[in-house]
């Protein structure tokens, strides 16, 4: 902009000169100067209209506006598929025409790019004639957007569907060797329509997320080459879901996430090895597995169950025990004394840890003594994420846990243990605004920075604490020179 402005000065007074023998007024000469940003090549336009959509935004609405600002933005837009490439369509009687209109905008306009598809339907609080208007609906416009050359995500939402699942599915009409990177399928009331042969339809896809359906108690004989290549696998709250079977044939599968799921068929095959070569994190909670035949040997992340049955607790010390490439475990509820012993006996090569600080966790880390060990817990330790609460935690724990494990040998305040690696180099804590007070107040404006909460992905909040936090970060290797206590 300032160049622009050099260039207007120097260019003024000729001008100027010129208008003013016209008569014309000031702010008619300036009305007639061009924009700077129509100087602008197609481009670098196209780069910040393509920063301009919004994804929470109504379908299409930042993309229309910028079309309708000028002929030369209007053909730019039209021309430009990435601002055309994510739809969502809510499935409902009052919306068929307005989909299909829909529809063929996306189509039209998206062309080649892989495309993101939203499909969501809710029969909630629906009388009866609506749900009957629901039952018929034929939706030809799901077939025709399912049929664009590559699909990168497609999500199919069902909230509270009442055996109105089947008839969707079956709407879409998927075309054999269809192309898609990730697919999502949720519905909240565990529809027992079997969902692998739509599946099945599909070229190898990367990323397959599955809540609340179900799969045939025989595969369709396609599947095995649809999910041959996954690598990353999330299934959810699936009742009627044969998980060894699947599992057998996700041999690339490096992320897998498995949250109560549960299949009555399955039970023959409870002494399967679960053989997953590739695997790099793991997660299962509420769901029988055969811990003691999970081999795989690349896993490098690892997150405890949330809910503990004893014979998890044995099963999964076991586990970790010869399952030595862990490297970062996220431990939300391990919450016992007992639980941190046995976690620093049985996998003290762990480099990243996500656990409460309760206080003997904060104690086990400073003075391993006192709790029976004869090394350092976790001595490889660089990455900690801890959550405080006042009613537990005091902040002297902190400060006594920051001189043994965080700061540099040569600081005057370290009592950091000679066999321990290295101090961390990351450390992030997470404090409830009403604990955010007095001497925590003090302590962490202090020594800490304030930064952003993790994401869902890097942690699972403690319920006992709610999900609101505030996250202080000390991320410098060797940032505790002005540690104050």
């Amino acid at each position: 902009m300032s160049k622009v402005r050099k260039v207007w000065t120097r260019r003024r007074p000729a001008k100027s000169s010129l208008v003013h023998n016209r008569g014309i007024s000031k702010d008619e000469q300036l009305e007639r100067v061009p924009h700077p940003i129509q100087r602008y090549c197609d481009d670098i336009l196209r780069l910040i209209f393509e920063e301009c959509v919004y994804e929470n935004y109504p379908e299409f609405m930042i993309s229309v506006r910028l079309s309708h600002v000028c002929r030369r933005w209007r053909m730019l837009t039209i021309s430009t598929p990435s601002l055309w490439r994510k739809v969502t369509f809510l499935i409902s009687p009052s919306k068929e025409n307005t989909n299909s209109s829909l529809a063929e905008v996306f189509i039209a306009r998206a062309k080649h790019v892989p495309v993101d598809i939203r499909i969501y339907a809710n029969d909630n609080y629906l009388g009866s004639d609506r749900l009957a208007a629901m039952q018929a609906l034929k939706s030809p416009y799901l077939h025709r957007i399912l049929s664009v050359p590559s699909i990168d995500a497609l999500d199919v939402r069902l909230h509270g569907i009442k055996k109105l699942g089947e008839s969707i599915i079956n709407n879409m009409d998927i075309v054999p060797n269809t192309e898609i990177r990730s697919l999502t399928v949720y519905s909240n009331e565990n529809d027992k329509f079997p969902l692998d042969a739509f599946i099945a339809k599909f070229l190898p896809m990367r990323k397959l997320c599955l809540v609340g359906i179900t799969f045939g108690s025989i595969f369709d004989g396609n599947l095995s080459l649809t999910v041959a290549h996954l690598v990353d696998v999330t299934i959810a709250n699936c009742f009627y879901f044969p998980l060894s079977a699947f599992l057998r044939m996700t041999p690339a599968v490096r992320k897998l996430s498995i949250t109560s799921c549960y299949n009555e068929n399955d039970a023959g095959h409870a002494n399967d090895v679960w053989d997953l070569p590739a695997l790099h994190s793991l997660e299962i909670d509420n769901t029988e597995v055969p811990w003691e035949l999970i081999k795989c040997p690349q896993l490098v992340q690892f997150r405890t169950p949330v809910l503990w049955k004893d014979k998890d607790y044995v099963d999964i010390w076991r586990f970790l025990t010869k399952t030595s490439t862990i490297r970062e475990i996220n431990g939300t509820l391990i919450y016992c004394p007992q639980h941190f012993i046995s976690l620093a006996n049985t996998a003290p090569q762990i480099t990243s840890l996500n656990a409460p600080a309760r206080p003997e966790f904060l104690e086990l880390l400073t003075n391993p003594h006192d709790f029976g060990l004869q090394e350092p817990a976790f001595p490889n330790l660089v990455r900690l994420t801890t959550r405080l609460d006042e009613r537990t935690t005091r902040p002297f724990a902190l400060e006594n846990f920051i001189r043994a494990r965080c700061l540099p040998r040569d600081h005057i305040l370290s009592t950091m243990d000679r066999r321990i690696a290295h101090p961390l180099e990351a450390l992030t804590i997470l404090i409830p605004p009403s604990s955010f007070k007095g001497r925590w107040k003090q302590l962490l404006e202090a020594n800490f920075i304030r930064t952003t909460l993790p994401s869902n992905d890097d942690i699972t909040y403690d319920p006992e604490m709610g999900p609101e936090f505030l996250a202080w970060a000390k991320a410098e290797k060797h940032g505790w020179d002005g540690f104050s206590i």
